[in-house]
This record gives C-alpha cells, structure tokens and sequence, in this order.
C-alpha cells in the first residue's frame, strides 16, 4: 500500500482498511507494520512494488501534491520516492502496470486528490464508503478475481431467412408514433443554473433538455448517487458530448451528481447531470455563428434527439414515463436561420433580452417511446420552443 502521511487519522484509516484486507485473505505490505527494525525504505518500497501482484495508491491531497510534482521538495520524501518509481513502472510496461496499480478513496477523499499519471477521470478507480465488505466491493472483486457481472457463454447463431424481393408500395402518412399525455399539473423541475449555482454560467445561448419521472420512482441510494459524476464524465467523453481534451468539473450534493465542462470565455457550457429522484438533465450550446449565435432548426432537433439518447443511456432504473421540460438560456443574441448565416450576420430578427424560455414538464410519454422514437419527440419539442421564442420577438 502506497499513502502518505498526511494526518495521523488518514494514517490509521489506511491502517484500517490493511487489517481489513488481511482479515479478508489478502497479504498485505504495510509501512506500518515494518518499523520495528532500521529499514532501507527506498528497497523495502521497491522490492514490495515490484513483487506485488496490486499496488493500492492510497488518494490523499498530500498525494496527488506529490505525485503531480507540486508539491514542496523537503516534504514526503518516502511518497516522492515511491511516486517516481511507479511513473517509471508504468512508463516501461503500461499493459501490466495499468492493471496492478489501483487507485484507492477511501471515505471523504475526491477524485481529484489521485495523482494525474494513474489518469483519475480516464481509468478505473475504486472509492471505499466504508470498510466493510459492502463498502469496499468493488475492491474486493478486482483483488479476487470476481466480477459482478461474467459474460454468458457464446451462443448458437440463428438461421434468418432473406426478405422476399422488394415491390414498390405507395407511401402513407404514418399517423404519430408518441402519444403525449397532458399531466394534471405541470412537474417540478431543477434547471442547470439552479443545480449549478451559476458556477458554470452559460454566456452563449444553451439547450437543455430534462427527463422527469411520472409516479412512483424509487430515489437513488445515496453512495450509488455520489459514484455517478465520475460515470457521467466517461459516458460524456464516450457519446462525444465532451471532447477528450476538455477539462470537467464532477460535484456532486445530496440531490444530484453531474459532469459539466469548466468555465470557458464565452464558449458554450456542457453536461450531464443525475437527480436522486429520477430526474435526468443535458445541456449543450447552440453552433457559434460570426456574429452572436444562430439557431437552425434541423441542428435543435438533432441537438434535443442527441441529449434524448444520451439520457436514456444512462444507468438508471426505467420509469413507466416521464415528463420533458426543454429550456433555451440565456436566449438574447439569438437569432434563427440556416447553416449558411453561421458564417454572416444574415437571419431572422434576434429575441428580445428576456433570460430564458422554459417550457415545463407537463406532458407526459412513455419512457419506452422516449427509447424508440426520441426522433419525433425532439421534432416535436424543437416546434415548441421555436413557437415560444417568436413570441419574444419585438412588434
């Protein structure tokens, strides 16, 4: 086990979560249990890394100081040490030692204290709620070999026979494919500035797009809520809803986890974010025009489709319906037009200097159609807000 000594309470916490491995029948190398003898420490390290079939990096903010090289040169020797020889590990064999150095939280410890080489949002690491079986599961299964989920054996292919040739048929106006329910009073909604707090204040016009729960929907378990920034963050990067360079902010409260783009100069804001009570929310900015910001009908449409997707691939329990609240804010500096006016100040006349327009939650859909025909739901949601924004235009 690889920690620093920040705190003689991080110290025994470490030393908690060792007896508890060795209870569990892990043999376990620890500082603390070594000192009763002098002890060249830089061999001892080298020697237990080298032989170990896992090394835990224990997070700590003293850490991640060292590990990035911030830190102050007189300071954790033993840890600057130890740092410097995994980097080197890992550097020289990445395939063996991506999977042998495990990043370790243990309770009330962040992301953000693992060091940037062992990639703290990229690669896998594993947060202990508490030290117990319960909560350091999904430790125990990677230094036992036991996954929670085994992929099934390879089953026999079917035998499809070809469709019959094609004939031409007359096409058909296909009546609606999503049936819309009006509720009997509109759901509340928790928009991304209220979650945010304006740390993320979106100066360009941003969509969002909010799914809500209609009826009975079982609140998340609050150590399941607390995982889901870090989840959020890799399933946006994966979806291309964040690029692979981009910086993010992962937070989280009692409420709600998110992932969300860092602050940038006038560029647009983007996330994901996950209630406890079911609601699912995504945000992005509208294409940045030449002068102010151009709204193309047929790009809201597949901005709204895209966050449909993205929403219902999450991994949450599925209601039996919910409820859409789409939002434009802030909305001033917009103006509609076609791909083409990106590049010029062309375009209908822009909105008046009104905050926001938020439609509320106060249809309903089947979650299921919400899955299968997110197409016609976006189309559908577009014409809404492209009807309340000519409202706000000026006589």
């Amino acid at each position: 086990m690889s920690y620093a000594h920040d705190t003689p309470e991080h110290k025994r916490t470490v030393r908690a979560l060792a007896e508890f491995l060795v209870q569990r029948g892990m043999d376990v190398d620890l500082d603390q249990w070594a000192d009763v003898a002098r002890i060249d420490w830089g061999s001892w390290a080298v020697e237990g890394m080298s032989k170990a079939d896992f090394v835990l990096v224990v997070a700590s903010p003293d850490y991640q100081r060292v590990g990035d090289g911030v830190g102050p040169t007189l300071a954790n020797r033993g840890v600057q040490a130890e740092t410097a020889v995994l980097r080197d590990l890992l550097h020289g064999d990445r395939q063996t030692w991506l999977s042998k150095l495990l990043p370790v939280l243990l309770p009330g410890h962040d992301v953000e204290e693992i060091p940037l080489f062992l990639q703290p949002r990229d690669a896998t690491h594993y947060r202990v709620t508490s030290i117990d079986d319960r909560g350091a599961e999904d430790l125990l299964r990677v230094l036992t070999g036991q996954p929670a989920r085994v992929r099934p054996d390879l089953g026999t292919r079917p035998v499809l026979p070809p469709e019959p040739p094609a004939a031409y048929v007359a096409p058909v106006v296909s009546p609606d494919l999503v049936q819309w329910r009006p509720l009997k009073s509109p759901l509340e909604v928790v928009s991304r500035a209220v979650l945010l707090r304006q740390r993320h204040r979106a100066v360009a016009p941003t969509v969002e797009v909010h799914l809500v729960p209609v009826g009975g929907y079982e609140r998340l378990q609050m150590r399941r809520l607390n995982r889901f920034g870090d989840e959020l963050a890799v399933l946006g990067r994966q979806e291309g809803l964040f690029s692979a360079v981009q910086g993010l902010t992962v937070g989280s409260t009692e409420q709600a986890s998110w992932a969300a783009t860092d602050d940038v100069r006038g560029g647009p804001v983007t996330g994901l974010a996950v209630f406890r009570d079911g609601q699912r929310s995504c945000w992005t900015g509208f294409p940045k025009a030449t002068v102010g910001t151009v709204l193309v009908y047929d790009d809201l449409v597949r901005r709204i489709a895209d966050a449909l997707a993205l929403l219902t691939s999450i991994a949450l329990p599925e209601p039996a319906a919910v409820a859409l609240s789409v939002a434009i804010e802030p909305i001033s500096g917009l103006r509609e037009g076609t791909m083409a006016d990106l590049a010029s100040n062309s375009g209908s006349m822009s909105y008046t200097q009104l905050p926001e327009i938020r439609l509320p939650a106060e249809d309903s859909v089947a979650y299921a159609d919400v899955v299968r025909h997110g197409g016609e739901i976006a189309d559908e949601l577009a014409a809404r807000l492209v009807m309340a924004l000519r409202g706000t235009r000026p006589f």
